[in-house]
């Protein structure tokens, strides 16, 4: 990869891609944005499962977007949630349309899913040892049937758009090694064979795979939920828990997206790219704590000498991926999100830090 500014975010109906569109356009692109990861999911109008659609963004839509993104210098990647974050506070039309494919079928919508950052990693267990709560629902790793759906709506959304690149999400998945098909075994390697069964299949069509970084980092060391939190203690059976363990076992051609939104002073970037892969640092809504994470991530591809392997930044827009027209036009605007109301201020850091990098 060359020098890049990503902008990651969800537009979760037509118009809102179009606005986000517009948005990259006209006020990012000029920025040095060159990369935009376009959270569609289930938002597309699949045709080979139409059953798991769950908005009006048609396959035109979406090849118009890319290409006229592409006519502004800036390379679309359509994201696709796999494995984790089949919903939040309910399951997606995914789970709902495949029942059989859910990790944790006890769990009842809007009864055992837990806010954001509420969620402990190591919740109650019941008397079969299944967890209690979660964070956010999941596919069984070990369940094959899924495929049979998920890479066909992938394939469409590599048609529709064109992408040398594909984010496939891959993060927070905590629901793993619970469900009767795959209880006891390790969670690195149900992460491991599901990552590189998606990899190799993208490959196939000359696509990249992109996923979040967070499931290879220790979670025992890891912001934001460093473990154990208070009032708990460190589980006995902490190794098998950890799925980062296969880090050395995935393709190194994935390209890890390195989430980290708060005041973070240490450097998991630096342990990303200690193991050969190419990393983006991904920031969120606040230019200072851009700035450090920057930092930190360039002091440790400057001390490894993998320049190369860190070529930029991703800036995540999460509370308004329709709306990203909003802080550039209207901003003082009621209603705004606080978070979305920064989006100019981290995007003229952003641009600012790695401006200076290249």
């Amino acid at each position: 990869m060359t020098h890049t500014i990503g902008i990651h975010a969800g537009p979760n109906y037509a118009e809102g891609l179009r606005n986000f569109t517009k948005a990259v356009t006209r006020y990012m692109a000029p920025k040095g944005v060159n990369l935009a990861v376009i959270e569609i999911d289930n938002c597309f109008q699949f045709k080979s499962f139409p059953q798991v659609s769950e908005s009006n963004i048609t396959a035109e839509d979406l090849k118009e977007a890319c290409d006229t993104l592409r006519q502004h210098g800036v390379e679309p990647v359509p994201l696709y949630n796999c494995f984790g974050h089949q919903g939040w506070s309910s399951r997606n039309a995914l789970l709902k349309a495949f029942p059989e494919f859910d990790e944790s079928p006890w769990i009842k919508d809007g009864e055992g899913f837990m806010p954001h950052f509420s969620w402990h990693h190591m919740p109650e267990k019941d008397a079969q040892g299944r967890s209690l709560y979660t964070y956010n629902p999941a596919w069984c790793g070990n369940e094959p049937r899924v495929y049979d759906v998920v890479l066909p709506l992938i394939d469409e959304l590599i048609e529709a758009s064109g992408c040398k690149m594909i984010h496939l999400g891959m993060d927070e998945i905590v629901m793993m090694g619970e469900c009767d098909r795959c209880r006891g075994l390790s969670r690195a390697e149900l992460f491991r064979k599901n990552l590189v069964l998606l990899h190799d299949h993208c490959a196939e069509k000359g696509v990249r795979t992109m996923i979040w970084g967070d499931r290879l980092l220790n979670e025992f060391l890891w912001h934001p939920w460093k473990l154990p939190v208070p009032g708990q203690e460190m589980p006995s059976d902490r190794d098998n828990l950890l799925t980062c363990a296969c880090i050395d076992d995935v393709p190194k051609d994935v390209i890890l997206c390195d989430w980290h939104y708060g005041h973070n002073t240490e450097h998991f970037t630096g342990e990303l790219l200690s193991h050969g892969f190419t990393v983006l640092p991904s920031c969120w809504d606040r230019p200072e704590n851009a700035e450090l994470l920057w930092n930190n991530a360039r002091e440790e591809a400057e001390k490894q000498d993998c320049k190369d392997r860190m070529p930029g930044m991703l800036i995540c827009a999460w509370a308004g991926g329709s709306n990203l027209l909003l802080p550039f036009e209207t901003p003082d605007a009621p209603g705004i999100p606080e978070e979305l109301s920064r989006l100019p201020a981290v995007l003229d850091k952003v641009s600012s830090l790695v401006a200076e990098y290249r």
